[in-house]
């Protein structure tokens, strides 16, 4: 070839350093692995992956409560925690009811949704990080028997530019969906380590620090606890409107990315 002409002039036919820029200059990376690596295995060969970036969010709070990806043998128990969240308000706020069934036969749905799902994993969980996002679950293993058992849970994905003013207005915004908390358990901070986590996840997952973002929630006016926490967290209110007899309040919260380190 002729050298002249070329972005990278070489002096002979392989030259190293041309090919080091040449790898620098990569904008994508394509990482292949067999069905049933371990995870350990692709987080330590793909740090920047959202797998490496959910394995990093499993910890555990001052209390003994493991915070971690949903797995198969949570989603019973986290399809349970959600509708008694919101059981008694059944009968005064029929929209309530409906929205929870909506729920459990949407994202909370344990069905597979194709065959690319693998039997294995949890239907929940795949579905979130199908559409660039997390479900987390609060795990006390403090029980009898040492079984796990779910105390809290928590969804994010990312909006859609096109999903209206408060959601698509911002580059990088995500919502909140089924925070959840067992009643036996408030009080602990479960709540607050579960938005603590998605923050963290949002961080990692946009991969810079500085980068500006909004993380919105919508609950029920009359579902105290839920709307404590968020106020508590940041959230400041941006909408307030009637589902039926039932207010429900957006909040927002505005944020930036952190350095962070994988764990």
């Amino acid at each position: 070839n002729n050298t002249s002409s070329c972005a990278f002039p070489t002096t002979e036919p392989f030259d190293e350093h041309a090919a080091l820029a040449l790898h620098l200059r990569s904008y994508v990376v394509t990482c292949a692995f067999a069905k049933g690596t371990p995870n350990e295995i692709e987080c330590h060969m793909c740090p920047w992956s959202r797998k490496a970036a959910i394995g990093s969010l499993s910890i555990t709070t001052e209390n003994g409560i493991l915070l971690s990806h949903i797995q198969k043998c949570d989603q019973e128990e986290v399809r349970d925690l959600f509708a008694k969240t919101y059981c008694t308000l059944y009968d005064d706020y029929p929209a309530v009811k409906k929205m929870v069934k909506t729920a459990l036969k949407s994202d909370l749905s344990d069905k597979i949704d194709d065959d690319s799902t693998d039997a294995d994993v949890s239907v929940i969980g795949h579905r979130y990080m199908d559409w660039g996002g997390i479900f987390l679950v609060a795990i006390d293993n403090s029980t009898p028997d040492n079984n796990r058992r779910v105390v809290g849970c928590v969804g994010l994905r990312p909006c859609k530019r096109d999903e209206g003013d408060i959601r698509g207005n911002v580059r990088h915004s995500y919502e909140i969906h089924r925070l959840a908390v067992n009643e036996d358990c408030r009080g602990m901070g479960i709540g607050k380590a579960l938005l603590l986590a998605v923050d963290r996840f949002v961080s990692l997952s946009l991969g810079r620090p500085n980068v500006k973002f909004q993380i919105v929630a919508t609950t029920p006016e009359i579902l105290i606890p839920a709307n404590e926490v968020y106020q508590k967290m940041g959230f400041g209110i941006k909408e307030e409107k009637l589902m039926g007899k039932i207010r429900m309040n957006t909040y927002v919260k505005e944020s930036k990315t952190e350095m962070l380190r994988l764990r």
